[in-house]
């Protein structure tokens, strides 16, 4: 992606990189008072998101200018809580609901962004790839070795209590 100087300064980009690559509501990305971009971005498994992170967050670790970012992820995407049964009712079905909770786990298992990003952007690349059936071990193995994590702690964390509950 290539923003433009004037639209960087604006605060925009997130809006104009929506505008021209088509993402609906994936990054929101604004400027704060000491000029570092925040952005945060939601939505596993939705394939403009997925798209998102791979053609356009993911340039942005590969030419360091990701130092002038804050990603703050949140995992969620248009996901729906059911307060009476206490379920959790994603928008692009229970393989996201799935995914956005191990994502959570690599999220905390590291929480310095250029540590988590390649297990994310590994995840979202199975998705632009169109890969149907992503098995949650499978994606944690595979991503978590390409990311430098602990596949096994991103299982029992996956398996067990999440890390944000108490």
């Amino acid at each position: 992606i290539q923003y433009s100087q004037q639209a960087l300064l604006s605060g925009t980009a997130g809006v104009q990189a929506q505008t021209e690559l088509g993402y609906v509501a994936c990054c929101v990305m604004n400027t704060t008072n000491n000029g570092v971009f925040q952005g945060t971005c939601c939505a596993t498994a939705c394939r403009y998101c997925a798209n998102f992170t791979v053609h356009g967050l993911k340039p942005l670790f590969e030419n360091k200018l990701i130092s002038f970012v804050q990603l703050d992820v949140i995992p969620w995407g248009n996901a729906r809580l059911d307060v009476h049964s206490g379920t959790i009712k994603c928008q692009h079905g229970q393989r996201e609901c799935e995914l956005n909770k191990l994502i959570s786990c690599a999220i905390s298992q590291r929480s310095v962004q250029d540590d988590w990003f390649p297990f994310l952007e590994c995840v979202e690349t199975k998705v632009v790839q169109g890969s149907k059936d992503i098995a949650v071990d499978d994606v944690a193995h595979e991503c978590g070795t390409h990311a430098g994590l602990i596949p096994d702690k991103l299982l029992e964390c996956y398996n067990g209590r999440p890390p944000w509950t108490t």
